[in-house]
């Protein structure tokens, strides 16, 4: 299998390795949900070990735990984790015992806490023991990258659009404003959140920018076809910045 880049939301990270990080010398485990190329939600299974410092085993009907989950949330299981608590890499001995786990689940993911730096340390294996790239992407990122995505067709944006180097593959004016500006990524997501404003004033509060800057990257945005700008008229005042759906073509 070749090496995949796999998505994993800051957020999604942030509160797994809390949750581990909380008890370290504890063996934890559980499942990822997803799809191959991301990573969305995370299931803990309870160690039920008489020895949880040194190995970790799940309860008999975890079987349960997991169908249960996939029904509420619409997702399948992709990735069963599990962690070191002495730092330890990945080893033949952990491969192994993941021949169980792949009969159902596409990856193997390792956390190694350091309890000590307050951090962990992930490994993501698929069934040849092929260590595969994770991609952390902020909320703003994350939400713009899946416009752009469904917006041209793309299972994977980074895979499609973006090379080796992070360089744009085959540049738009779309994607070009969207990865190459965190600034105007942000505005535009956050005009999506919160529905179109009216005013000058109101857009630089909206995109904690100067007002002049603001302006600049709404103009950056429309250019691109995402932002719609108009004067307002019959008796109104001002002018309304209205951020256009790449999911229904339409403004939001």
């Amino acid at each position: 299998m070749p090496v995949n880049t796999i998505e994993l939301p800051q957020g999604l990270r942030d509160t797994l390795d809390a949750f581990i990080l909380a008890d370290p010398g504890r063996e934890h485990g559980g499942f990822l949900f997803g799809t191959p190329l991301r990573f969305d939600t995370f299931l803990p299974v309870p160690n039920v070990s008489a020895r949880p410092q040194r190995e970790y085993k799940v309860p008999d009907n975890w079987q349960d735990y997991v169908n249960v989950f996939a029904c509420v949330t619409g997702n399948v299981p992709i990735a069963h984790v599990h962690t070191h608590p002495s730092h330890s890499i990945p080893s033949e001995q952990d491969f192994r015992a993941g021949q169980y786990w792949y009969r159902l689940v596409r990856y193997m993911v390792l956390i190694a806490p350091n309890a000590s730096g307050n951090k962990t340390t992930w490994w993501v294996l698929d069934r040849n023991a092929e260590v595969q790239e994770l991609l952390h992407v902020d909320r703003e990122l994350e939400a713009s990258s899946l416009l752009v995505a469904r917006r041209y067709g793309f299972a994977a944006l980074g895979q499609v659009l973006l090379d080796q180097q992070g360089s744009l593959r085959g540049p738009s004016a779309t994607a070009q404003v969207l990865l190459e500006n965190s600034q105007a990524r942000q505005l535009y997501a956050r005009l999506l959140a919160q529905g179109p404003v009216r005013t000058k004033a109101e857009l630089a509060k909206v995109a904690g920018l100067p007002a002049e800057r603001a302006q600049a990257l709404a103009k950056a945005l429309e250019a691109a076809g995402l932002v719609e700008i108009k004067v307002l008229r019959y008796g109104e005042r001002g002018t309304e910045y209205r951020a256009v759906s790449l999911f229904a073509g339409g403004g939001v």
